[in-house]
């Protein structure tokens, strides 16, 4: 038990649970983004390894990281919790060498009667917020007085918050778990961490008209387990749905590259313009022609990679594409992705597949009806409460130790003629100095 009590020990200990955590906050997690973790390890062949060995990328449920949050509340317990804070006893008579032990103290004489003197000093502290003990004799009267006692379990608050922490964390990385699951609009998704099915009935995203990024977004969220519905609710961001400990998160949206439909504007035979709405899936004839159109992919946000291929830089619709196919009669003839936002310029698709661009295209979107999906974040941590316990316990530990300190007094007061002799010693749980004031303003006033 030695080492657990060095000073050295537990510094590094804490230094390295604190080192290991920055780390893991900077580095991927295969439960949040397993994507990232597979882009850093195709990105960095020789490092990527080796963090992957040592359980960085699952770094909270990896054996050596919830070890060392064992060790660490282990030696807590057992070598800082070990008994409460020991009650300060009072002697049942205090004598002029106990008061001369004092860190602080002082003699003065008082023209008044031993009883009045004694009353008037328990007055004033009583006033200033001290506990009082009295002991009487014959000639003398002993006064003990004490202010801010549970001072004392400052300490033993703080030490034991850092257990209820490190048990709420080690609950939640041996039983806890988190996991992202997309979940397409009108579709459901199996969980991997429950035998539930998670349905997004209906979704829901509102865009700022000025620069047509999303404002909010909501999942009409259905959980079902057997085919029983065990929870249902409209999730946004910061409103979850909690069933039972297990809380679903409103993360994250985007466009799953299918539509339901596209609408087409052109001019018709007659200069007048026409709309004309496409189905996915089907042909819709061009009035006044031969010729049939359908609608086929979406790209959220188009752009030609170097290889003059189609692409989308993301998943909001920054740039949307819709790749169009005309036909006559069985005979695919052509195909252009248009561009809703920039009407005047299309993309033909070669029969390499490769992009050829082309100016002023007789067809634009004018609208679309996309398939999205819905980011669910799903996190289950049994050991949360406990954390939030803890750090209550934290601060009030805080408080009692940095803002609180115990002042102790001890007054013998002995009968002189018709006067009183007060010898009086004071001690605190801080520096001597910091009392020092204090004490001598305290006598000032007796």
């Amino acid at each position: 038990m030695k080492i657990f009590r060095s000073v050295r020990f537990n510094v590094l200990l804490f230094a390295v649970l604190v080192a290991a955590s920055a780390l893991g906050t900077l580095l991927p997690q295969r439960y949040e983004v397993p994507a990232k973790v597979a882009q850093f390890l195709a990105s960095h062949p020789g490092l990527g390894p080796v963090l992957d060995g040592m359980g960085f990328f699952n770094l909270y449920h990896s054996s050596w990281y919830i070890a060392l949050m064992g060790l660490m509340a282990f030696d807590v317990i057992v070598c800082k919790l070990r008994a409460f804070p020991k009650k300060t006893h009072d002697e049942d008579k205090l004598s002029e060498l106990l008061i001369a032990k004092s860190p602080l103290k002082r003699n003065f004489q008082s023209p008044l009667p031993l009883a009045e003197t004694a009353g008037r000093i328990k007055q004033n502290l009583a006033r200033k917020g001290y506990a009082l003990r009295e002991h009487r004799e014959a000639n003398e009267v002993h006064l003990w007085a004490a202010k801010h006692r549970l001072q004392r379990w400052g300490d033993f608050l703080l030490h034991t918050s850092i257990v209820l922490i490190l048990a709420g964390a080690l609950a939640g990385s041996l039983v806890g778990f988190e996991e992202f699951l997309p979940v397409l609009e009108g579709r459901d998704s199996p969980m991997r961490n429950r035998p539930w099915q998670v349905a997004v009935d209906k979704f829901t995203v509102k865009y700022y008209p000025e620069t047509g990024t999303a404002r909010t977004f909501a999942s009409d969220l259905r959980v079902v387990d057997g085919g029983q519905p065990v929870g249902t609710k409209k999730i946004v961001v910061n409103d979850p749905l909690d069933i039972g400990g297990v809380r679903f998160y409103q993360a994250s949206w985007g466009m799953t590259g299918m539509l339901r439909s596209a609408t087409l504007e052109f001019q018709g035979s007659k200069g007048s313009k026409m709309s004309l709405l496409v189905p996915t899936g089907g042909r819709s004839p061009i009035p006044d022609t031969n010729l049939f159109v359908s609608a086929d992919s979406l790209l959220p946000h188009f752009t030609v990679d170097g290889s003059s291929r189609p692409d989308s830089m993301g998943l909001e619709p920054r740039n949307p594409a819709v790749l169009i196919h005309f036909f006559e009669g069985e005979k695919q003839i052509s195909s252009l992705w248009l561009l809703r936002d920039h009407p005047h310029i299309a993309f033909q698709v070669q029969p390499d597949e490769s992009l050829t661009p082309v100016s002023r295209p007789p067809f634009r979107v004018a609208d679309f009806d996309p398939v999205k999906f819905s980011g669910i974040q799903i996190a289950y941590d049994p050991g949360a409460q406990w954390v939030g316990y803890g750090c209550v316990m934290l601060l009030a530990g805080l408080a009692l130790h940095f803002y609180f300190h115990q002042r102790r007094l001890r007054l013998l007061l002995t009968a002189n003629g018709g006067g009183t002799h007060v010898r009086a010693g004071g001690w605190s749980s801080r520096h001597a100095r910091d009392f020092e004031a204090e004490f001598q303003r305290l006598l000032d006033e007796f």
